[in-house]
């Protein structure tokens, strides 16, 4: 496998890992990641259901490898989409 820059991770790293807001908060867990044309769609599992996260910038503030935990932003907006 090619090296990984500092704010990079494999997919299978990222699969089931914890979704924190960037109070700490949990969010959710990884469920699946899908891939939509040119970018990927992350499925976010909650208490409430199901939610589709875009993985960019926008939404990623960053992943800690070592306790598997992705801390996302502006996400509250994406909750009640599927509703």
């Amino acid at each position: 496998m090619a090296p990984l820059q500092e704010n990079e991770a494999y997919f299978f790293e990222i699969m089931d890992a914890a979704v924190v807001d960037p109070e700490g908060r949990e969010v959710g867990r990884v469920k699946s990641i899908l891939e939509i044309g040119e970018g990927h769609l992350l499925e976010i599992s909650h208490p409430g259901g199901e939610f589709f996260l875009p993985f960019v910038e926008g939404y990623i503030r960053g992943f800690h490898r070592g306790d598997r935990v992705l801390t996302v932003v502006n996400h509250e907006e994406l909750l009640h989409l599927n509703d």
